[in-house]
């Protein structure tokens, strides 16, 4: 419905097919939810939606409590709450990081969830580079010893442990 145009450069009538088809997976995704409550990709997929249509935070947040219950190391749905904790988004570096280092200490060794710690970082990094235009400071933060600290321990307990298995692809 946008037809690859940023959001401030779509037709009004673009943007109402935009969200009656939000509407439609909205309503796809609850019944899927519905029918099997134990299968977290509705949820994963519901914060995409979530996103697009504005919801509040602490919406999110109830998406986001019910996937930590149902598979804490998934990691599209985590991701995807990430991306609506960015700075980006209306949240900040500091909650982003912070949400990524949470879920990488929580979860086992070897899993994606260190991932997530490097997507926050690149993520601050993009947002310095592109948002703030700022490329010095962008180059600053990567040059950081807390942020090479962080980023070899992130890869130490993912990618790089010989405990990593890739996940099967949730979504």
């Amino acid at each position: 419905a946008r037809s690859g145009r940023v959001a401030a450069q779509v037709a009004e009538q673009q943007r109402k097919e935009l969200f009656q088809r939000l509407a439609l997976v909205r309503e796809d995704l609850e019944r899927l939810r519905e029918r099997d409550p134990d299968d977290p990709n509705p949820d994963a997929l519901m914060l995409l939606v979530a996103k697009a249509e504005g919801w509040k935070i602490e919406q999110q947040q109830v998406i986001q409590a019910r996937i930590e219950q149902l598979c804490p190391t998934h990691y599209a749905a985590q991701r995807n709450y990430l991306d609506s904790i960015l700075q980006k988004s209306g949240g900040s570096h500091t909650q982003a990081l912070d949400f990524a280092k949470t879920r990488m200490a929580a979860a086992p060794e070897g899993s994606d969830m260190g991932c997530l710690v490097l997507a926050a970082l690149t993520e601050q990094w993009l947002y310095l580079l592109v948002f703030d235009r700022k490329p010095e400071e962008a180059d600053k933060l990567c040059e950081q010893p807390w942020v090479l600290d962080l980023t070899l321990e992130a890869y130490a307990r993912s990618l790089g442990s010989n405990r990593y298995k890739e996940s099967p692809p949730s979504i």
